[in-house]
Order: structure tokens, then C-alpha cells, then sequence
């Protein structure tokens, strides 16, 4: 599929530095580039660099972006969460579909966003986000990682650092279980970043998980999740060996 070339689609990724497991996370190298970079390059190869913009509190983020060649927004909003963070600037693009793609997901890939693109053409009265499964035994799922509870139409019903839904059989004897972890690409028009920008605080569910989109939820918007490709976040240091590694292993 060629890149989406649309004036009315931007993609906007917040990075922040002092991220409290891992600062300055945006500059980390993964293969050889830093990691916001890779993932700026990946959206893109979807909607063209002209579309993309890096909307950071730290200088040294917004050089390294622009002498990569992409636009970079220099925020020093004190933000709550990446929704925010863009929220704060919105008024300086000129857009009706905002694409949040989260610093530091380097193995999402454009089809990942076509996706996000269309589901949102399809449902646009939905706040569009990602999920993709994995499997893994109850004991060894890390609390950073988010997951997904959806409905039958694959709107999103509660999404949880907790390991839900709970199988009890395998809880209980530590089998391998199937889980669905949230993937950090987000599709909203204006009025709907808005509407959560305005808000001006976290909700209560999304403080006590520390996840963003909950805040939506509890603004009674519909989420509906899309299924995207096998994907793994940065969250600390040691998964950087394990990103190179699935980047490898998908490269070939």
C-alpha cells in the first residue's frame, strides 16, 4: 500500500524526557537510531514527513528531530499524559484527524496506521486505538504492560495494568493465557482531543491506572480497538534488547 497523502491527517507523537522508568527515553539508540526518530520514520513512510510533528518539553529532542528532518513542536507544558501534550498545541495544526502514534512503540508499522486511518474513516463517532495478543504465563506479565478488556463489537469495555480478563483455571495453576495489550496508536478528530485536553486533570480510573485512554471512557466516548501487528513498547531499559531482536526477526 503507497503512503496516505492527506493534508487533513497528521500525525502528532509526544515525547517527553523525564519519563519516570526510563529517562530520556526518545534519545535511546535501537539499532543504531534514536528511538524517536525510528518511530517518526515509520509514520512517515505512511502519510508523509510533511505530516509527521514531535511534540516534546526537551530542546535537545526537537534539534535531534529536526536535524532528522521531521517538524518538531517545542512544548513546555508540564503535561499529564502524550494526549495532553498534543492537546496543548493543537491549535498550531491544521488537521480534522489527529493520529497520536506514542514515542516509544519502533515496532509498529504503517500498515499499523492505515489501519488506525480507516477505522476511523469507518467509525467517526469512535476514538480509534490499537491492541495486538500475546501469550504468557500470569506470573511473568509485566504491570507496565496495559491490557485490553473489549465487547463482541470490539469496543473497549476496561483496559487494566492488571492481568485481565482473569482465566481462573490458568491463574490459579500459572498456565500460559492469552492476553490483548493496548498498542499506543490513537485516532480522534479535533473536538475529541479537545474535549479531553479540556478536561484539564485525569479522571479518577485513569489516575489510579495511569492509562490515558480511560479518560475517554469516562467522558462517555466509545472506544473501538483494532486489531494491529505484534508489537513491543518501551517501557525500560532491558526492552531494548528485546525491541532489536523482534525488529530483527521481522525484518527478514
Amino acid at each position: 500500500m503507497r503512503a496516505i497523502m492527506s493534508s487533513r491527517i497528521k500525525i502528532l507523537i509526544p515525547a517527553r524526557f523525564n519519563s519516570s522508568r526510563f529517562p530520556g527515553k526518545p534519545l535511546a539508540l535501537i539499532l543504531g537510531r534514536p528511538l524517536i526518530v525510528r518511530v517518526a520514520e515509520i509514520c512517515s513512510e505512511a502519510i508523509g514527513k510533511e505530516n509527521v510533528f514531535v511534540v516534546t518539553d526537551d530542546i535537545i529532542i526537537k534539534k535531534v528531530c529536526e536535524n532528522h528532518g521531521f517538524h518538531a513542536i517545542h512544548s513546555v507544558y508540564d503535561a499529564q499524559t502524550g494526549t495532553d501534550r498534543i492537546g496543548a498545541v493543537i491549535n498550531q495544526i491544521d488537521a480534522d484527524v489527529i493520529l497520536n502514534v506514542q514515542g516509544d512503540e519502533p515496532c509498529i508499522s504503517r500498515e499499523d496506521i492505515f489501519k488506525a486511518i480507516k477505522a476511523k474513516t469507518q467509525f467517526p463517532n469512535h476514538i480509534i486505538n490499537g491492541f495486538c495478543e500475546f501469550e504468557a504465563k500470569p506470573s511473568n506479565v509485566k504491570l507496565s504492560i496495559p491490557k485490553v478488556v473489549m465487547n463482541e463489537s470490539n469496543e473497549l469495555v476496561y483496559i487494566s495494568r492488571a492481568n485481565i480478563p482473569v482465566d481462573h483455571k490458568n491463574q490459579s495453576k500459572d498456565l500460559p493465557s492469552i492476553f490483548r495489550r493496548q498498542v499506543c496508536i490513537y485516532a480522534y478528530n479535533t473536538e475529541e482531543l479537545k474535549a479531553f485536553y479540556d478536561f484539564s486533570r485525569r479522571s479518577d480510573l485513569e489516575s489510579k491506572e495511569d492509562i490515558e485512554i480511560l479518560r475517554f471512557l469516562e467522558l462517555g466516548m466509545k472506544v473501538k480497538m483494532v486489531r494491529m501487528s505484534p508489537s513491543i513498547a518501551v517501557d525500560y531499559p532491558e526492552d531494548i534488547v528485546l525491541v532489536e531482536e523482534h525488529i530483527k526477526s521481522n525484518s527478514n
